[in-house]
């Protein structure tokens, strides 16, 4: 197999693999705490925040990236490790526990879905070649 077939292999495994461990990395059924109130929380990290809206983001974290970049990179075949897709999404976490007020909203969906990650990577930690 060459090097592009297995660098889309792992973006598939990826794409199909951990939004599904997710849930059950947390020991739950359900992909997100149990809120009425509110949207599932990777809805926030799907895109950047608007440059227009909050230029000060952009002074503040030094690598934005959110969802919708990683699965461009995803789609492209442009990971070569599945740490390397790791370390993005882990990326999008530390960048909002870093910019947003500890307590707040999106820094609670950050840290919950940070350590889901950080679980679902550990239970599939021989899964890296």
């Amino acid at each position: 197999m060459g090097e592009a077939h297995v660098a889309r292999e792992r973006a598939r495994w990826v794409r199909a693999v951990l939004p599904h461990q997710l849930p059950r990395a947390r020991g739950s059924s359900r992909p997100w705490p149990a809120r009425s109130d509110e949207n599932p929380p990777h809805l926030e990290f799907m895109r950047l925040p608007s440059r227009l809206e909050w230029p000060d983001y952009y002074v503040q974290i030094k690598k934005p990236i959110s969802l919708h970049e990683i699965r461009q990179k995803l789609d492209k075949a442009e990971y070569s490790t599945i740490s390397e897709v790791r370390t993005d999404f882990n990326q999008i976490f530390v960048n909002a526990k870093r910019y947003n007020a500890p307590g707040s909203a999106i820094f609670l969906n950050a840290k919950h879905l940070h350590v889901s990650l950080s679980r679902c990577a550990s239970r599939a930690g021989g899964a890296e070649r």
